[in-house]
């Protein structure tokens, strides 16, 4: 459920993945331009921080970054490309 955090950033979704550990997608507060956080808080069972999800949680995970990248250019002023930086480069190289 997309809320937003206490200091006013949206936090695009925020749920318990297959071993419940809890999974959020923030919006960041870098100046340098449009920036999302994906984190991990971790499980007592798992030593490494990753989430491990189903279906249904993989298809939150896109929702809310497409959220994310959707809104971008209406929230920083900004065109954003469809490629990354860089990978145009990256094909011409090969």
């Amino acid at each position: 459920m997309r809320t937003k955090n206490a200091r006013g950033f949206d936090r695009f979704d925020e749920f318990r993945d297959t071993y419940g550990s809890r999974v959020r997608i923030v919006e960041s507060s870098s100046a340098a331009g449009p920036h999302v956080w994906i984190f991990c808080d971790e499980n007592p069972r798992d030593a490494e921080p990753s989430p491990h999800l189903d279906v249904e949680q993989a298809r939150r995970v896109i929702d809310a970054l497409q959220a994310f990248v959707d809104e971008a250019p209406a929230r920083w002023g900004v065109h954003l490309d469809a490629e990354p930086d860089g990978a145009a480069d990256d094909e011409a190289s090969r």
